[in-house]
């Protein structure tokens, strides 16, 4: 059954699943680097620092594997005026600027 991705975002919402949610979204943002979508990865990556770090929540310390990598992938294809533009728009993001945001990816 495929469920859209407001049933699912309510649905982690009442689960409270924040970090299963945002290792997800990393990993979504290493995903689509390696496949030529560096900078809605480094919006990604920027949702996850500001909403973990909103939720008291630091994805770096709990996967030191995937984790620098996925943020190499990013970081790596985008110039550092780019990857700052775009994970900065990540950081002022909201869950429903979240949603809208996969929705069209």
């Amino acid at each position: 059954m495929h469920t859209s991705w407001p049933e699912r975002q309510r649905d982690l919402g009442e689960q409270e699943d924040m970090t299963g949610w945002l290792a997800c979204l990393h990993l979504l943002a290493g995903t689509l680097a390696m496949t030529g979508r560096s900078a809605d990865g480094a919006v990604l990556l920027g949702a996850v620092q500001g909403l973990g770090g909103r939720a008291g929540y630091a994805l770096d310390p709990k996967n030191p594997f995937d984790s620098p990598r996925n943020v190499k992938a990013v970081r790596s294809r985008l110039t550092p005026a780019d990857y700052a533009r775009a994970h900065a728009a990540g950081l002022r993001m909201n869950h429903r600027d979240l949603g809208t945001f996969i929705a069209g990816l």
